[in-house]
């Protein structure tokens, strides 16, 4: 019987030994927790967290502090459950050679902007606010656009609505827990309205809520788990130049979020 090459063994012993040998136990911790907590979309109380991490609490509450004070990990509205925050994306999204959300979806974007001569944008959830990360302008000299990096309030976005809809129920009224804290009672209670009309749909289509003439699009964006990850905006602007119909972009746009979606691994439902 042949004998395997004999370069595996001392590969594999390799890869171990240099494990062992470059370990730093503080930054271990770190990375157990920031990759634990980039699972879970609600994020996770102190015990649980040790507990998964088969750790005390006393073993993982100055990590997790540092990592709070760093940027990485924030609280919900009652404190009592750690998420991770876009920074992480943040730093990946600066690196040009790693394939980040906004990587994949410029294609797609840019081929829609062309198909529907509109803008399109794409918005992650951030705190209290979505955040712009890929934007394309009309190739028409009259368009509507947002600037790319701009921060926008949640409760004042198509998209931001959208995502909202999208969250778990937990993580959603933590949200808006929050935000009762900085509007006014009768925006808060157009707001929750808005996002309960939305429901689980994965559709938001409105009458701008600032602009005149201007009609927000959305449709969610999917990861390769089935969470909601981002969405697509088209902000149509109606003028005598525009040919494609709010009701064609919107289809459009459902085929654009759908291919990015599937980019991202995301495999849709057969409906058996």
């Amino acid at each position: 019987m042949a004998r395997a090459p004999e370069t595996e063994v001392p590969e594999l012993d390799e890869v171990a030994e240099r494990q062992t040998r470059y370990r730093v136990p503080a930054v271990d911790k770190a990375l157990d927790i920031l990759e634990l907590l980039s699972t879970e979309a609600s994020g996770l109380p102190m015990a649980t967290l040790a507990e998964r991490l088969n750790r005390t609490i006393s073993e993982i509450y100055r990590t997790v502090q540092l990592l709070e004070a760093r940027g990485y990990l924030e609280r919900n509205a009652d404190g009592d459950r750690y998420a991770v925050t876009m920074k992480l994306f943040r730093l990946a999204h600066a690196m040009p050679r790693i394939h980040s959300l906004s990587a994949l979806a410029l294609p797609i974007m840019e081929e829609l902007a062309i198909e529907i001569e509109q803008s399109c944008h794409l918005a992650v959830l951030d705190g209290l606010d979505i955040l712009i990360i890929a934007q394309v302008d009309s190739p028409l000299p009259r368009q509507y656009s947002v600037m790319l990096g701009a921060r926008l309030p949640v409760w004042e976005a198509s998209s931001g609505n959208l995502l909202l809809a999208q969250l778990p129920e937990a993580k959603r009224e933590a949200l808006f827990r929050s935000v009762t804290r900085m509007v006014a009672p009768e925006t808060m209670q157009q707001f929750r309205e808005r996002v309960a009309e939305i429901g689980n749909s994965g559709k938001e289509e409105r009458e701008s809520y600032f602009v005149s003439g201007l009609r927000t699009i959305s449709r969610p964006i999917y990861n390769h788990l089935g969470t909601t990850v981002a969405a697509i905006t088209v902000p149509f602007l109606q003028h005598k130049r525009v040919v494609v119909t709010p009701s064609e972009a919107g289809a459009r746009l459902e085929l654009a979020a759908r291919r990015l979606s599937r980019e991202l691994g995301y495999r849709e439902p057969s409906g058996d």
